[in-house]
């Protein structure tokens, strides 16, 4: 979040999507002669259009602003007839949006490649789909953008069958399947920095899952007070701000070592039954064979996250306690699928009168 990383990458998986020049099958339409002059920068122009615009502020905080400007060759300082810059002016210190509406998207490359089509008339009366289409076509067909791009556009419009709504529902359906892909950057990413985390606090730790769990298994009494202090950890409060958080994380680790649990650095080995199990010693294989293996361990661990491991102790918890249900009883003799036991019905005593008739039950 300090470093804006979702924001970054969004950036990156629009960038490959308005910007890569794949050339497009010879004669296509997008294999057309481009327009003279400089190329026009989709990717700056979506950014800056208000529907985008809004979703972004400007930050006095140094880590993860970003100073958007027209990439260098672009129509940056082109001017339109009537001598004006055509190129909106660059944005500086600002944090980009971390999600954009796929609608939005749309909306914004829709307006950015077609500015002066519209599907209404000036008084609101909607004009003939094709006529918005042609439009469409002529206003990609005359953009100098990539090719590559030119030719996904008017794949989509061709799909759309004169449809503008549906041109918009593949533009969206365009954008949704980029950010797929750009999830799975954003994962390996955030996957990578926590590795980094975990095994820069598992070193400065010390935190090796073959020392602790050989002390657990042989030290009964620091196991159930181990147990009995993790109940009470996880039934406590985290912290709402970012420095609570990280105050009650140091106190938990101080109370975790405070009850003999094997975290940290030792000076020496000890002797006896005092032996330090926090002792490495590294002119031995066998020390430097168990630090590493311990090591790996608690990074793996760590690198999963909490909400993993709760979720999968919860799980294991429900299947030691709870057991398969038993399948109901057929209530007939012909044993039809999926019926339920009928239970017996009490018996009714009924009294006959010497007129004849009965009372009520």
């Amino acid at each position: 979040n300090l470093l804006s990383l979702r924001a970054k990458v969004l950036e990156r998986g629009l960038r490959n999507m308005l910007t890569a020049d794949a050339g497009p099958p010879a004669g296509s339409p997008g294999a057309t002669e481009q327009p003279p002059g400089p190329q026009r920068d989709l990717l700056f122009r979506v950014y800056t259009h208000p529907l985008v615009r809004s979703l972004y502020r400007e930050s006095w905080f140094p880590l993860g602003r970003k100073t958007l400007k027209p990439a260098s060759g672009t129509e940056a300082t082109a001017q339109d007839e009537s001598g004006q810059a055509s190129a909106p002016s660059p944005v500086s210190h600002v944090r980009l949006p971390s999600y954009i509406a796929p609608r939005t998207f749309a909306l914004a490359l829709i307006d950015t490649i077609a500015p002066t089509v519209g599907a209404t008339d000036d008084n609101g009366t909607p004009r003939p789909a094709h006529d918005v289409i042609a439009d469409l076509r002529g206003a990609i067909l005359a953009l100098n953008i990539p090719s590559g791009v030119k030719h996904r556009l008017l794949a989509l419009l061709d799909d759309a069958r004169g449809d503008i709504d549906a041109f918009r529902a593949n533009v969206e359906a365009w954008f949704d399947d980029t950010m797929a892909r750009v999830s799975g950057w954003y994962k390996r990413r955030t996957q990578l920095i926590i590795l980094v985390i975990a095994a820069a606090l598992t070193a400065a730790l010390n935190a090796n899952t073959l020392t602790i769990g050989e002390r657990l298994w042989h030290d009964p009494t620091l196991r159930a007070t181990l147990v009995q202090q993790a109940g009470a950890v996880s039934s406590t409060t985290e912290g709402e701000t970012p420095r609570e958080k990280l105050e009650n994380a140091i106190d938990d680790v101080e109370s975790i070592a405070e009850t003999g649990v094997p975290i940290g650095w030792a000076q020496d080995e000890g002797a006896g039954s005092e032996r330090d199990p926090r002792y490495v010693d590294f002119a031995e294989v066998g020390g430097w064979a168990h630090l590493v293996g311990g090591w790996l361990l608690t990074i793996l661990a760590v690198s999963l996250g909490a909400p993993f491991w709760f979720d999968t102790l919860s799980r294991l918890s429900r299947l030691r306690g709870t057991g398969k249900p038993e399948a109901p009883l057929p209530a007939s003799g012909r044993g039809l699928p999926g019926e339920r036991v009928m239970t017996a019905t009490p018996p009714v005593s009924v009294t006959v009168h010497p007129a004849g008739g009965a009372s009520e039950p």
